[in-house]
């Protein structure tokens, strides 16, 4: 929730940092579809950036 509301803000660098924590942490859960949601997040955001 944290990486949206950077991304809302038009933060996406806080954004990305947050959401890959957060794919960090459901990895390590073993909650794999949304470490993938995350990832694929930081993904579009990261080429947004460029």
């Amino acid at each position: 929730e944290i990486g949206e509301l950077y991304e809302n803000d038009q933060n996406f660098e806080q954004a990305i940092a947050y959401l890959e924590r957060a794919a960090d942490l459901f990895q390590s859960e073993e909650v794999t579809t949304s470490a993938n949601q995350c990832m694929q997040r930081v993904a579009q955001l990261a080429a947004s950036l460029d």
